[in-house]
């Protein structure tokens, strides 16, 4: 057995005028890892522009750490009661526009930055902790707007880069996009496309990129009670690996009624 307990602080304050300031901290004392204090900065200003759109500016830099596992401490074969946790800080940037029309676009750069880390050593097949100070970076962007005003449309885009770390089964560079359409007042059409890039996995053997389609129409019927749904998945049957010596599944497809009453 074994007893933790904290204390928690956090304090907001909201502005009229779009400044916006979230701060916090916790103090985690363990029996096993002793004591860890985190933290949370996180201030905001947003105003109007010249055309009445908003921007919004972001800003957090944060603490953060992870405890070995049971597992990592005392399987037999690769456990060590060594080890010490994980702790890293979290650096991003970023800004946000919206306008009246629904439409918003938002982009966040990220750095993490561990020391020490959590490893899985080869030479050993033992955890342990990393010497180095590992650190992963890398941007999110986001897009939501009308198109015709009749389709809905999102995108989005994720780059991934890291420095003496790894990225397994994680992917420099995602994207993909969501489509919305409705036909009429009672049926609605929904496709999307994303495409995975290149991983390393587990073994270290290199994942090939990979694109999925996707398809999905819904029709309410009149009386409002009934509604039928159809979903094709895979679309063009893609072979592709997700994670190592897992299965995925290639086209298939879904039909079904929903009844209401």
């Amino acid at each position: 057995s074994n007893s933790q307990n904290d204390v928690y602080f956090n304090l907001v304050y909201l502005s009229p005028e779009g400044i916006n300031f979230n701060v916090g901290s916790r103090l985690n004392n363990h029996q096993v890892y002793g004591s860890h204090l985190t933290y949370n900065i996180n201030p905001s200003y947003s105003f109007l522009l010249s055309n009445e759109d908003r921007l919004k500016i972001l800003f957090s830099f944060s603490s953060a750490f992870i405890p070995p596992s049971l597992y990592q401490l005392y399987d037999s074969f690769s456990g060590n009661n060594d080890l010490e946790p994980e702790e890293n800080t979290t650096l991003e940037f970023g800004f946000e526009w919206s306008n009246n029309d629904h439409a918003r676009a938002s982009l966040l750069v990220f750095k993490r930055t561990e020391d020490p880390t959590l490893i899985y050593d080869y030479a050993t097949y033992k955890y342990g902790n990393s010497n180095e100070r590992i650190s992963y970076s890398g941007l999110e962007f986001d897009y939501k707007n009308k198109l015709f005003d009749a389709v809905d449309i999102r995108l989005n885009y994720t780059y991934n880069e890291t420095t003496k770390g790894n990225l397994i089964n994680l992917p420099k560079q995602v994207f993909g996009t969501v489509l919305d359409y409705d036909l009429n007042r009672s049926t609605h059409l929904n496709s999307s496309f994303q495409h995975v890039g290149t991983r390393s996995s587990l073994s270290g053997a290199k994942l090939d990129a990979y694109t999925l389609v996707d398809f999905k129409v819904d029709h309410i019927f009149s009386n409002q009670q009934l509604s039928a749904f159809f979903i094709l998945a895979n679309v063009f049957d893609t072979e592709f690996v997700e994670i190592e010596n897992y299965s995925t599944q290639g086209r298939s497809f879904r039909l079904g009624v929903n009844i209401s009453f």
